[in-house]
């Protein structure tokens, strides 16, 4: 009899994304609440500030909301704009209005290095004026990059101007509140308050449950794997993708699995999470989550609407 070729699964280390925002809409899994929220304020032009602890996923739904805020809003009226305030490009006003423009595919040479800034706002708002589809910019890492740029008041007196009369949309993502990061960075501009904040916390069970049915569509996981599942995983998104990725290379292991998962986990989390505490051991004394069970719950509810 012809033997069958042992069946093949992606590689964990690629698989998961851990680190880096997320890019493969594919990938990105629940934030539906979120999402129906900030995309319903910008139907009318209204800005929306994210906030959220490190590592609970704020990029990623940004950049998310810039792959498909047109297609969930049905509508071709927008024109996203990704940034991050990080990046030295947008860390001084007449760099952030220039490469906003160029972004946007608009005439940005009017804006010269350290223009005058009353100047560049005004060629900003006439070169915005001139679009077809509303602008919306997604400002990654707000409070960070706000520590380490050049910014006026009159900066951000103009665009809280813009945005109050819908002429431009915002979507922010910060670790505190806009009211907070700009008081702590010395702007008196009341900037913050044309925004609405929207905390963004753990995934919902139904949520981490979705993105495990999919890991176990993928890679079959085994009962001692849904075992380590149960007792490991979190709603936490890094902390559940790291949890998987280390789950599934205990396939090439040898020895003593669940404590090498144990070093392991706790050795990935410790390069993301400045505290020392031991992840594992609060996970243990949470006890265990049934994963399997709302993974097989969420695929019979899919089954029946089918």
């Amino acid at each position: 009899m012809p033997t069958s070729s042992p069946q093949s699964y992606p590689n964990p280390e690629s698989y998961f994304t851990i680190g880096p925002y997320i890019t493969d809409p594919q990938k990105f899994f629940g934030r539906e609440e979120e999402l129906r929220a900030i995309l319903h304020r910008l139907r009318t032009m209204q800005s929306t500030s994210v906030v959220g602890e490190r590592r609970i996923g704020k990029s990623s739904l940004l950049y998310h909301i810039f792959q498909t805020g047109n297609a969930r809003l049905q509508t071709n009226d927008l024109r996203f704009v990704f940034i991050d305030l990080q990046e030295a490009k947008f860390q001084r006003q007449d760099l952030f209005l220039k490469n906003v423009l160029k972004e946007l595919d608009l005439t940005h040479a009017r804006i010269q290095p350290d223009a005058d800034i009353t100047e560049a706002l005004v060629v900003f708002s006439e070169e915005v004026e001139k679009l077809e589809r509303k602008p919306v910019l997604l400002v990654d890492e707000f409070d960070d990059g706000l520590k380490n740029g050049r910014y006026s008041e009159n900066f951000f007196e103009h665009l809280r101007s813009m945005i109050g009369s819908r002429k431009l949309g915002f979507v922010t993502t910060s670790k505190k509140s806009l009211k907070d990061a700009c008081l702590e960075g010395g702007y008196a501009s009341p900037f913050y308050n044309v925004f609405t904040t929207k905390k963004l916390g753990p995934l919902t069970d139904e949520e981490a449950g979705q993105f495990l049915l999919a890991v176990h569509q993928d890679f079959g996981l085994t009962e001692f794997e849904w075992k380590l599942v149960n007792s490991y995983c979190t709603n936490e998104p890094i902390k559940l993708q790291i949890a998987l990725k280390q789950i599934l290379r205990l396939r090439e292991a040898q020895g003593d699995k669940e404590m090498l998962f144990g070093e392991r986990y706790q050795e990935e989390l410790r390069s993301f999470f400045a505290d020392k505490k031991d992840h594992r051991k609060a996970l243990v004394r949470r006890g265990m989550k049934n994963w399997k069970e709302i993974a097989n719950l969420i695929l019979e509810t899919a089954k029946a609407v089918k």
